[in-house]
């Protein structure tokens, strides 16, 4: 078989010298196409003018294929060659050994090699590869790296590993390769031909973009994995406690912080790791994790919230043309019954349900001169639901509430009551003409299914009288605006 070498946009070759410590003693350098030199004494003449240094000369190879990259580990020096893939020395360069057992035929192009722990890892113009057994063989690990791109750098923070793609960006993974993730959010160039670290910071160097940053990188974690706060367990679990702290942050009693832990929360859609919103979907995705429903994976996506169209409420003449529209949609209905000031009026909100929702979340509107909010409870058949309650608008009358069932369970077809809301007479106040209506403040209303996809909301309130209100979504999925 034939390897077809990837067409790259233009870069510079590497010309110029590339030099690494080996020991107090042995300095190596590498050149383009000429392999491998090392000088003629000892490193104790560094201190001399470069008129005494001793003179380069060259090791006993390897032969063949530029020298692209080389790597110290333990008793043995590695030399990956762009074409030829990887040699083994095991005596400062005296003797080579070609080691590309599980490479050949398409990993012998290497751009790059790093160690984490136990293991070697090669980029080549063919994805990632691993060994555990320095070096004798070799595995691609190439699950979640972009397609047809090369691994031009590597490199391990804080026990991730990094890799720096041609055209792909740069992507971390957390277990050692068995699966990758995109970190890539700001980088306008995603041609990457050297990464490094600095402490926490990992930089990236690009094909013409110049330097970028990412700040903590050691912490980039897990996506759902948020307790404890701030940086979460990092083990590689999510767990129950993941999933209540996520749902605390729909419901808005927690914020996220801007940076990792918002990017560890925004866990929804699975497939792009979050869209820069932490809504309903996120607690169902966060359920699925902690059930083992999905495998944990690496953190990536968005770091900061991004700018949401907030969902308007129909009312009116546009309700009655929504009630057309949406003729046999699941319907959610606020049965209103009205008291006198100082008793106690219960809402019960019914859901017309399809039977695949998993998680629900809405708020509540009310004029707080009139109406005081006592409480909420779920309704008889949801026992095993956690609900959720956000009391901190209760002056400017508005209540937020979000449901979720255990991951991978659904409603039951058919009319459900999902909670039951309790609201009293301000003192002195009639209840003639209050009204209490769907709002997006502090919950937005969204339905996720089993799967954590999300379902666009739409409500239509009836007249002004409490009496009856209505929530429905679509019958058919799509993604919610933001």
């Amino acid at each position: 078989m034939t390897h077809q070498i990837q067409e790259r946009p233009a870069r510079q070759v590497r010309l110029s010298v590339i030099t690494i410590r080996l020991s107090l003693t042995l300095v190596i350098a590498l050149f383009f196409g000429v392999g491998l030199f090392k000088p003629a004494r000892a490193a104790k003449e560094a201190s001399k003018t470069s008129a005494e240094m001793a003179q380069w000369a060259p090791t006993s190879g390897p032969e063949g294929g530029a020298i692209s990259a080389l790597l110290v580990y333990g008793p043995y020096l590695f030399a990956a060659t762009y074409g030829n893939g990887i040699f083994r020395s095991t005596n400062n360069g005296g003797g080579w050994q070609a080691v590309n057992s599980g490479l050949a035929p398409l990993g012998l192009f290497v751009d790059a090699l790093a160690t984490n722990g136990a293991y070697l890892f090669a980029g080549t113009d063919s994805g990632a590869f691993r060994s555990n057994d320095n070096g004798q063989s070799w595995t691609p690990v190439s699950a979640g790296l972009p397609a047809r791109v090369s691994v031009t750098a590597l490199v391990e923070s804080g026990g991730n590993l990094f890799a720096g793609t041609y055209g792909g960006g740069v992507c971390v993974s957390t277990d050692n390769g068995q699966s990758w993730a995109a970190v890539s959010n700001g980088l306008s160039d995603g041609y990457i031909l050297s990464l490094a670290v600095s402490g926490s910071s990992l930089f990236a160097g690009t094909n013409g973009g110049g330097v970028f940053i990412l700040p903590d990188a050691a912490a980039q974690g897990y996506e759902a994995d948020v307790a404890p706060r701030p940086n979460g367990s990092n083990n590689g679990a999510v767990t129950i406690t993941d999933w209540a702290q996520i749902g605390r942050f729909v419901a808005g009693l927690d914020t996220a912080s801007n940076g990792n832990e918002f990017q560890r929360a925004d866990c929804a859609p699975k497939d792009t790791l979050g869209n820069g919103q932490i809504t309903i979907t996120d607690w169902a995705q966060a359920g699925r994790y902690a059930a083992g429903l999905d495998p944990v994976t690496p953190a990536g996506g968005p770091t900061n919230p991004t700018a949401s169209v907030i969902r308007a409420m129909i009312s009116g003449e546009a309700a009655a043309q929504a009630e057309a529209q949406l003729a046999g949609a699941d319907r959610a209905r606020i049965m209103t019954p009205i008291t006198s000031p100082g008793q106690a009026n219960v809402l019960t909100i019914q859901l017309d349900a399809r039977g695949d929702e998993n998680a629900l979340g809405l708020s509540l509107r009310f004029d707080p001169t009139r109406l005081r909010f006592e409480g909420a409870t779920l309704g008889d058949k949801l026992s095993g639901a956690t609900l959720v309650i956000n009391t901190s608008r209760l002056a400017s009358g508005r209540v937020g509430i979000a449901l979720a069932l255990p991951a991978g369970q659904t409603l039951t077809a058919g009319r459900t009551a999902l909670a039951q809301v309790r609201f009293s007479a301000a003192t002195g106040s009639l209840l003639t003409g209050a009204r209490v209506s769907f709002g997006d403040e502090p919950v937005a209303r969204e339905a996720s299914d089993v799967n954590a996809n999300p379902v666009a909301v739409i409500c239509a309130d009836d007249a002004a009288e409490p009496k009856r209100a209505r929530f429905r979504h679509r019958s058919q999925q799509r993604s919610v605006q933001r």
